[in-house]
């Protein structure tokens, strides 16, 4: 009842609320008295700004990309304003490819350019947040490709060589998950058992050790 897309909030998570447990068909009018179709979150997520958006877009983008994923998974089309995100998902994939750095983590800056910030606290919360993202929005064979190996493999290192040292617990959380959404996907869920993070993927981007 909350969500506008006139009051410039960011429904990053309202999309995935909303799409997982009322449905992508779901029309509605808020307490602002606005009538509200699911797609027209979407459509405000897509026009909003990703660089300007809390910790680099990141969350913006995973709103997406689960909510596309949801889409595909109930029989949607990859048409209308669902092709424009697969259009964005690939636009943001190929920045963080671009402004990864040579040690395998990926830019302190997000993706608005090279970043190679020394402080490796900073360095897990950009990391972290943008594997987490590209853990969920990528292809079986995109995740195995070595630029995303190793930005797992130097995140991994990152929290490791952080460990009995405080960091915060937004940073530490979206590292984490993103840990493990990557290896629930590339090396399967078998040793995760509660930890085993929840992941809604269309049959043609599951995991080969789930089929």
């Amino acid at each position: 009842m909350r969500a506008s897309v006139t009051k410039n909030q960011e429904l990053s998570w309202a999309v995935i609320v909303v799409g997982q447990y009322v449905g992508q068909d779901a029309r509605w009018t808020n307490q602002f008295g606005e009538k509200l179709h699911y797609e027209d979150m979407i459509r405000y997520e897509l026009d909003a700004s990703i660089d300007n958006a809390a910790c680099g877009g990141t969350h913006r983008l995973f709103g997406l990309s689960w909510a596309y994923h949801l889409h595909l998974l109930r029989g949607g089309k990859k048409e209308g304003v669902w092709k424009e995100v697969a259009e964005k998902t690939a636009k943001y994939r190929d920045l963080a490819k671009k402004y990864q750095n040579p040690d395998g983590a990926l830019s302190t800056e997000f993706f608005k350019g090279p970043g190679n910030a020394p402080d490796k606290e900073l360095r897990i919360n950009s990391t972290g947040h943008m594997l987490e993202w590209l853990a969920l929005a990528l292809s079986d064979d995109e995740l195995n490709e070595p630029w995303v190996q190793e930005a797992a493999n130097a995140l991994a290192l990152l929290v490791m060589d952080l460990e009995g040292s405080p960091v915060a617990g937004g940073t530490l959380y979206h590292a984490t998950h993103g840990l493990l959404m990557y290896y629930a996907r590339v090396y399967g869920r078998d040793w995760l058992g509660p930890n085993d993070p929840l992941i809604p993927l269309p049959a043609e981007m599951k995991s080969r050790k789930d089929s």
